[in-house]
């Protein structure tokens, strides 16, 4: 059943608490754990038919400069190529790019992200980083903090990457903000998968609207951890998506997604190193389980709103180079999160 005005009426507190929540956050800039909480619910009682109608909102209100032809990693990129990418991420929930990047950008992030203290499973606060260790991990994940991430020069770079930047605006239609910055190692530690890991089927739900870039630092074959992907699975208009959504924010096992579904949807996304992906990672999605080999993914995350859930700014630290600070000056919203000092919001 779809949702209607009648379920919206039944819902009345949890979009009081939204709105509440909403003009806090138009008034200080920080947000609500009450007010992300109503909007997580929302979000699974309607099938994202609320959290469409939101984003939509959202749209109307904001301002965007139009945009302009620009190159990148990402090759030429028009505002043409960008719309055709943008629509067949709104189709699928993802898009491979033919592009990749180049090797020894691969390579100096696989000799950083070997080298560079990470936080484990069940480690992010509780306990002192650690080497990644691939002849005996402890873990199945190896997580770099933000900080770390943002001071390697190839991830500076990518950060002010027009032709990224340009699809992500095409996508989410509005100037976006580069809100999440994070690499890890996905290991063989364990056959089996893991929740924290993200090794089981979900959908992510932080923000209104939001596109992520996966980067392949290294290859990523059948056996060694690819992203799975449910396509189409981001889309409200999708009748499984309103059935399982409704059970909450949830993992789910791979019988549950393949019986939903259909064993013909799901995608296991694998590539050589280098190789970038956009995924809309509302639909449904896991990363399997490496048997073969480890693997190193490096992730931006860009939304259309902080407005959501309480997260932690900050993570661009020092003096900025010239091609951060002209960036920055040129697109003032998308770095504002990451160049805020640390504010809980």
């Amino acid at each position: 059943m779809s949702y209607n005005v009648l379920n919206a009426w039944s819902d009345r507190a949890l979009f009081q608490e939204v709105y509440r929540g909403w003009r806090k956050y138009q008034s200080d800039g920080t947000n609500s754990e009450r007010a992300y909480q109503a909007l997580v619910a929302l979000h699974c009682r309607s099938g994202g038919v609320v959290t469409d109608a939101l984003s939509a909102l959202l749209r109307w209100l904001t301002r965007t400069r139009p945009m302009e032809t620009c190159a990148g990693v990402l090759g030429e990129m028009t505002a043409a190529r960008a719309g055709v990418i943008a629509d067949a991420i709104a189709r699928d929930g993802f898009f491979v790019f033919d592009e990749k990047v180049p090797e020894s950008v691969c390579l100096a992030l696989e000799q950083f992200a070997a080298s560079t203290p990470a936080f484990v499973e069940g480690g992010e606060s509780h306990c002192d980083d650690i080497v990644y260790a691939p002849r005996a991990p402890i873990s199945r994940t190896y997580r770099l903090r933000r900080e770390r991430v943002l001071s390697a020069p190839p991830v500076r770079v990518l950060v002010v990457d027009e032709s990224i930047l340009a699809v992500a605006q095409a996508y989410l239609k509005v100037e976006p903000v580069l809100d999440t910055v994070t690499m890890w190692w996905n290991t063989l530690f364990s056959d089996v998968p893991g929740s924290e890991a993200a090794q089981l089927f979900h959908f992510d739900f932080e923000r209104l609207k939001w596109l992520k870039f996966f980067f392949y630092l290294t290859d990523v074959t059948a056996g060694r951890g690819p992203h799975c992907y449910v396509r189409g699975s981001h889309r409200a208009d999708n009748a499984p998506v309103q059935s399982l959504t409704r059970r909450g924010y949830v993992r789910l096992s791979d019988a549950e997604v393949l019986s939903a579904f259909g064993p013909d949807s799901v995608v296991e996304i694998t590539g050589p190193r280098g190789t970038v992906l956009a995924v809309d990672t509302r639909g449904f999605h896991k990363g399997k389980v490496p048997t073969e080999g480890d693997r190193l993914v490096l992730e931006f995350q860009f939304a259309n709103s902080t407005f959501g859930a309480m997260t932690r700014d900050g993570g661009l630290t020092g003096d900025l180079e010239p091609a951060l600070q002209s960036f920055a000056s040129r697109h003032p919203n998308v770095l504002r999160r990451l160049m805020r000092s640390g504010v809980e919001q």
